[in-house]
């Protein structure tokens, strides 16, 4: 073999080079060129030869069927790679070794022709039917017009060169030149605190352009043949089918979120639907409890199933699809243990792949032993059945991957009657195929399983969907593995998987993070190829900023001090109208009555102060009164009185009600909670697990990253009355109907949380005027309908982001 027998396809030095690395493929693009009959061929030529030589090794090609299509890629007949990929379809569709002329010339395009006004006549009837989008997004639309027609069955054989000049020319015909509406903003960094709780939540455009918007249209996906596709449209009805199929074996973490969102969020933007399918093919990890918690949290999120269905109610099927695969010579059994597998696998150095003893054995034996494994005649772990595939590839995924294995554990649905589970890797592509999936949207970490995936739903001659890949989420500043977490529950870090400081779902949701917030989160960061590591901060800064406007203001003390107005009456009132929100006047207001007596927070008083200190300090102290939020005076202290240990027990005060301090303007105003009807509360003020981004990263392992001091609880803390009104008009925050009815994320799950007969706990949120963000405890406290009873809050973020950790990094 040399570099100058390759340059006779035309091709370029890196090619060749290429060639010369990898010696058996450029022996098989030899054989190709010599079994097309040329001596050399031009450049357009060789590429086709070239790719046939690739597909045909890959997709197992007789000979005889090679050099036929080599001989018509010669002769002209097979133009484009287009054209090629159909023919390499049809010729291992077909059994016969013999090709019939007329039937391959037709499933490959050839002598069809489709002139540049045919083009231009399906753009115009796209572009026609899609009027109003095209007015609406103008240029913006290209990009979908482009896939979209390209996707045409009436442009299969079209030549592609000329289809954007025709959708240019259309375009331009339609809506004139680009003007200033044209014209591309750039993306905000962040949501203001001026948007509205729904603007922040519109989630549409990134399951419309990006990594979602340029996904194939329905259909568009390659298929063995026609047959299929055409099925498949039929089942699907033209319409987007997704799905979200977790393993029931945990809770779903703060990464499921984007999972779940980019499934339903993308099957909902293009009026389709979503299926949730619990992948339950391994009865050793799974219990109910995570079924139920799954199905909550997707519903929590504002998003409901198509249909909820298992892996295990395909089990009849896919035991059919394995015995078809041996008969067809692509699966057989093995009795070799792990170490015999990984070992041939070419082990942890990488060595030579080897075949295994059992690849080649009589298809009757194997059909045979994978009986007996179904009948229960082999122990666990002593036989599985493996797929046929293609050792000589690069991708571990096609080194004859295990796709069925014995388990003694009873399935928590079908009882007893299985011995055997199918693996992930032979049950994910052909339960996508069975329910019609259209788009196979997974996290990049699956991007090497593409290859067998596909190679499955061909090898079964079944309808294959397309598997695509995003980025997926990952925080920085927790942990998210079950094993971790398992293991600060097991030793009592946290109370359980719903501990408000973790980052399962089931946390978030008793934190009191509102779903829509998630949402937004998610439609922040976007939707890539690349994964996305971002920091606990970002999230909570989303959170707080979705919080801001949309939920009630209440008056607050964690650590009540006591107040005695001296100059006023014992029967004193003041009635002062408090605003739920001072930048939402339609959540209305609420009276609060300051009497002689009423308690502050022990943090807004301090006294023995210095001189410079005191400049510092613009609260309440000896020397400097103080305002009380929607009072109408302001309070400066006359008398301290202490507990034995020198602690600040009572402040007798002086109400600044004389004509004298008319025009008084202290240096701030503090919250104050009054003594008629305060609310006793135990709150809990969480801050972050762990003292550093990276907590795996500590040399002594993550345990020793933990925050010790990351939960304080108030025990003794009150609330103003006005918390009974916004426990009662739970939940917060509101759903927008016309947000709702577009269709936006976040006002969906706020509408989704509204909708429940009884809104959750965690659904009374609001701020606690200069102290963060609350929400009531949806497992310890016990709050009736009027809310009375025994309140539990917990901070779902801070007013301001926790500036602690980044200290610690730093030190680092």
């Amino acid at each position: 073999m040399s570099a100058e027998a390759l340059a006779k396809l035309s091709l370029n030095d890196s090619q060749i080079k290429d060639c010369l690395k990898k010696p058996k493929f450029a022996t098989s693009l030899l054989e190709v060129l010599a079994e097309s009959g040329a001596d050399a061929t031009d450049k357009p030529t060789g590429a086709l030869l070239m790719t046939l030589a690739l597909t045909a090794e890959k997709k197992k090609l007789e000979q005889s069927k090679r050099a036929y299509i080599a001989r018509a890629i010669v002769d002209g007949r097979i133009k484009t790679a287009t054209q090629l990929d159909a023919a390499i379809a049809y010729c291992v569709s077909i059994k016969d070794n013999q090709v019939d002329d007329d039937s391959f010339d037709q499933a490959s395009g050839v002598g069809v022709t489709v002139s540049k006004e045919q083009v231009r006549a399906v753009v115009d009837d796209y572009l026609t039917l899609n009027k109003a989008t095209l007015e609406e997004e103008r240029y913006k639309f290209l990009p979908k017009v482009m896939q979209t027609v390209r996707g045409d069955e009436r442009l299969r054989w079209a030549n592609l060169a000329d289809l954007k000049p025709a959708v240019d020319a259309a375009v331009l015909a339609m809506i004139g030149p680009k003007d200033e509406r044209d014209q591309v903003v750039k993306k905000k960094a962040a949501p203001k605190a001026t948007e509205t709780a729904a603007e922040m939540t519109t989630t549409t455009d990134i399951f419309k352009t990006g990594f979602l918007g340029a996904l194939h249209p329905v259909g568009g996906n390659p298929q063995l043949s026609e047959s299929l596709r055409e099925a498949h449209l039929r089942a699907c009805g033209g319409k987007v089918q997704t799905r979200f199929p977790p393993e029931p074996n945990g809770y779903l973490h703060i990464g499921h979120s984007k999972a779940i969102t980019v499934n339903f969020g993308y099957a909902r933007a293009h009026g389709g639907v979503c299926y949730l399918r619990f992948d339950d093919t391994n009865p050793e990890k799974e219990e109910e409890k995570y079924f139920l918690a799954i199905e909550e949290m997707v519903a929590w999120l504002g998003f409901k199933p198509f249909k909820v269905t298992y892996s295990s109610d395909y089990f009849d099927e896919l035991y059919t699809f394995a015995e078809q695969l041996i008969q067809n010579g692509k699966a057989y059994t093995c009795s070799c243990t792990d170490e015999e597998i990984k070992r041939n696998r070419g082990g942890e150095e990488r060595g030579p792949r080897l075949a295994c003893k059992h690849r080649d054995q009589n298809q009757a034996l194997s059909l045979e032993q994978f009986r007996g494994m179904r009948d229960g005649a082999y122990p666990p772990r002593s036989m599985t059945m493996r797929m046929k595939q293609d050792l000589e590839d690069g991708n571990p995924q096609m080194w004859d991957l295990i796709a069925y294995r014995v388990l003694s554990t009873p399935h928590h649905r079908t009882g007893d009657r299985w011995k055997i589970y199918p693996t992930y890797d032979f049950t994910h592509c052909l339960v996508d195929s069975l329910e019609n999936i259209t788009h196979s949207l997974c996290t990049t970490e699956f991007v090497q399983s593409r290859v067998s995936y596909e190679w499955l739903c061909d090898a079964l001659a079944v309808y294959k969907p397309a598997q695509r890949e995003y980025g997926r989420l990952n925080l920085q500043g927790t942990v998210m593995s079950k094993r971790k977490i398992e293991k600060l529950v097991k030793d009592g870090y946290v109370r359980d998987w719903d501990d408000p400081r973790l980052y399962t779902l089931v946390a978030l949701k008793r934190r009191g993070v509102p779903p829509g917030a998630i949402l937004a989160f998610v439609a922040e960061l976007g939707v890539t190829t690349n994964m996305t590591s971002i920091l606990t901060d970002k999230f909570e800064a989303i959170v707080r900023n979705y919080l801001e406007l949309s939920v009630p203001r209440l008056m607050l003390v964690l650590e009540p001090l006591e107040v005695v107005l001296e100059n006023v009456a014992d029967d004193f009132e003041e009635v002062c109208e408090v605003p739920f929100n001072t930048k939402d006047a339609a959540m209305g207001s609420h009276p609060v009555i300051l009497t002689k007596r009423f308690f502050i927070d022990r943090s807004d008083f301090r006294e023995g102060l210095s001189k410079e200190e005191q400049a510092a300090f613009f609260r309440l102290t000896p020397e400097q009164p103080v305002g009380l939020v929607r009072a109408g005076h302001a309070i400066r202290v006359l008398h301290v009185q202490h507990d034995t240990s020198g602690r600040p027990t009572c402040i007798k005060a002086h109400y600044q009600t004389e004509p004298e301090y008319a025009g008084f303007k202290p240096r701030t105003h503090i919250q104050w909670v009054p003594s008629l009807g305060a609310i006793k509360a135990t709150v809990r003020v969480q801050s972050a697990l762990f003292h550093s981004d990276d907590p795996s990263s500590h040399p002594d392992g993550f345990l020793a990253d933990v925050n010790k001091d990351s939960e304080e609880e108030y025990k003794d803390a009150l609330v103003e009355p006005g918390f009974k009104h916004v426990w009662q008009h739970r939940s917060w925050p509101k759903a927008n109907a016309d947000a709702v009815a577009a269709g936006e994320a976040g006002a969906v799950a706020a509408q989704a949380e509204a909708d429940s007969a009884v809104p959750g706990a965690e659904t009374c949120r609001f701020q606690g005027l200069r102290v963060g963000y609350f929400a009531v405890d949806n497992k310890d406290a016990k709050v009736d309908g009027e809310g009375e009873g025994i309140l539990v809050l917990n901070r779902i973020v801070s007013l301001k982001e926790d500036t602690s950790r980044k200290a610690v990094n730093k030190q680092k």
